[in-house]
């Protein structure tokens, strides 16, 4: 599994604000108002950074040296794990970030403003969160194979990035 480019994050986050937007300009458009988002979204959202954080620095270690055995299964989940919430955290950005836009808008339409600041947080929260998917798939990278061996009969080096390995 090669790790999520970052053009594949910014697109992401794009095509999700932009459907977003539209979607929450109709709503509220027909419904003249929508919920506030709760203070816990973004805890949350960084709660869950922080732990995928934690998932994957066993295996960080592993692949520096510093760890004799990491769990293969395990390695393969983290890793998946990681792109997860790279790509999930850059639709939340998207979202929430439209969302932020929308309540903007509404401020000036006299709209209590407190409610800019949860929405803001939860795009920053999220944007964290695909921070942090994005460095566990950073974690999990395999070094490249030395190059001054020969592999294979036409010369070329194998691909080890691919999925972690363990002992």
């Amino acid at each position: 599994m090669r790790p999520t480019k970052l053009s594949t994050i910014l697109l992401t986050a794009l095509v999700s604000g932009v459907v977003s937007w539209a979607g929450l300009d109709l709503a509220t458009s027909r419904l003249g108002h929508f919920m506030a988002v709760p203070w816990t979204v973004p805890a949350l959202l960084l709660i869950m950074a922080g732990l995928i954080v934690v998932l994957g620095w066993p295996v960080r270690q592993y692949v520096k040296g510093q760890r004799r055995h990491v769990d293969r299964l395990r390695a393969a989940s983290v890793v998946a794990l990681g792109k997860a919430c790279t790509l999930a955290g850059s639709a939340l950005t998207g979202l929430y970030s439209a969302l932020t836009l929308v309540v903007l808008g509404q401020v000036n339409a006299g709209s209590p403003s407190g409610r800019v600041w949860p929405c803001a947080a939860a795009a920053l929260a999220a944007a964290v969160l695909a921070a942090a998917g994005r460095l566990v798939e950073w974690f999990c990278q395999l070094p490249p194979d030395d190059p001054t061996s020969q592999a294979g009969a036409n010369g070329s080096q194998q691909d080890r990035r691919a999925e972690p390995q363990a002992a």
